[in-house]
């Protein structure tokens, strides 16, 4: 930044103390603003233009009075500079609604272009309500495209920024048309294709979301966000190869291996994004059978996030068929300590506990299962199973006979349910059997 200290002052330009001024609105220090402001204008008294920019700072002082009374008959006020001050004004004192009717009449009459109208917007957008926002870039894109200027690369500047704000005030559908049009006038904005692609992904319209992905990696090889959007939508094809090629990139951009422009995301989307790629690349490999590369991802995807329960739950899969049953074990005791009763990880388990010879344990497993899902087959004929193989008959006899009330349907329990009530010589269970 600028030094504006008093020996140093008069060396400088409105321009100069002016981006001074912004530097420090940025960083929300009004005070050092006002400091400033008030340093150019002993400097250049008759500067009309500092006069509006001390409106502007009072303005993010919340001093609305004051400012009004600054920017009143300013030669500047009518400018897209004074536009903007009044609008803040009127947002925040009076009806906000009537507030947008002022901002767009002025885009109508032409006292505004669309990119000067959207960059208002998007200054003041955290204070603004979405539901109006929404409506008004809809109707200031209708007239951008309707009526377009002859400086066709800051129409399409204005409607790719005026679709970037419509998603996020969450409105896709409406989003989508601008971004369009924003395309038509400049097919190489990938910033516009990146949005589009994220409106049809969040509307889960995969065919048109690929096709936009494809486009934007056309012009953008290595980006992250077409390449993770695309693989993700490859994968829910079954085209698991080309969908690694994809991905892989998006993981790259994630480690810091590939550098590139960040795209417009948030980092907690990042997060979330790299998070997703790891677990699709690890189900990729694993329908590929390359079984040390999923266990990689999913080992990176454990790291990252230490309270994925699937993960563990897919590292233990992985263990067990490389016939490692004591670290299968270990990730699946990881996995059901983060979600104790889920059925899938619950029953791995007794899975593996059999596998060990640990009959006993599983069949403690098999209990919490039946009090989790007092009416599965599955589970009841396993502890009839195992608790007769133990010669726990007492334990056996209740699950078959509960198993019997349900009245299974498969071949399987009803050919070990006959064979045990043939053992034991109950006639009266076998009739029902029978029925």
């Amino acid at each position: 930044m600028l030094d504006l200290a008093d020996d140093k002052v008069s060396y400088y330009s409105t321009d100069d103390i002016s981006q001074i001024i912004y530097d420090l609105l940025d960083d929300g220090d009004a005070e050092e603003a006002m400091a400033a402001c008030q340093k150019g204008l002993d400097l250049h008294p008759e500067d009309e233009f500092l006069e509006l920019i001390e409106a502007k700072i009072l303005l993010h002082m919340n001093r609305f009075d004051e400012a009004e009374k600054l920017v009143k008959g300013n030669p500047d006020e009518q400018s897209p500079f004074g536009i903007g001050i009044h609008f803040g004004i009127d947002v925040k004192t009076k009806d906000q609604k009537e507030a947008y009717e002022t901002l767009f009449s002025h885009l109508q009459k032409g006292h505004l272009t669309g990119l000067e109208f959207v960059e208002i917007i998007d200054e003041l957008f955290d204070h603004l309500p979405n539901h109006l926002t929404a409506e008004y870039l809809v109707k200031a894109a209708d007239i951008v495209v309707g009526k377009p200027s002859k400086a066709e690369e800051q129409d399409a500047e204005a409607l790719g920024r005026m679709g970037a704000l419509l998603m996020d005030c969450n409105c896709h559908r409406d989003a989508i048309p601008v971004l369009e049009h924003a395309l038509d006038m400049d097919a190489y904005d990938v910033y516009s294709w990146q949005d589009l692609s994220r409106c049809q992904f969040e509307l889960q319209m995969f065919d048109e979301c690929r096709n936009s992905c494809e486009m934007g990696i056309a012009i953008d090889p290595k980006n992250p966000l077409f390449n993770f959007a695309l693989g993700f939508i490859l994968f829910q094809n079954g085209e698991h190869s080309e969908a690694i090629e994809h991905l892989e990139v998006a993981r790259q951009y994630a480690e810091g291996k590939l550098q590139h422009e960040a795209p417009h995301l948030d980092r907690q989307e990042v997060e979330q994004q790299t998070s997703v790629t790891y677990e699709l690349l690890g189900s990729a490999y694993m329908a590929l059978d390359e079984f040390d590369k999923a266990r990689e991802c999913y080992e990176m995807l454990v790291q990252r996030i230490p309270k994925f329960a699937e993960g563990y739950y897919r590292l233990s899969s992985l263990a067990m068929d490389k016939g490692d049953t004591p670290q299968a074990v270990a990730y699946i005791c990881e996995a059901i300590q983060i979600e104790p009763d889920n059925t899938t990880y619950l029953g791995f388990y007794v899975t593996l506990l059999t596998e060990l010879r640990k009959f006993n344990e599983a069949l403690q497993v098999l209990d919490e299962l039946i009090e989790l899902e007092p009416k599965s087959k599955t589970y009841l004929l396993a502890k009839a199973e195992l608790s007769l193989s133990l010669k726990r008959y007492d334990e056996a006899d209740r699950a078959y006979r509960t198993l019997l009330k349900l009245k299974p349907k498969d071949s399987t329990s009803r050919e070990l349910m006959r064979a045990y009530f043939e053992a034991i010589g109950d006639n009266e269970a076998l009739k029902k059997l029978n029925k």
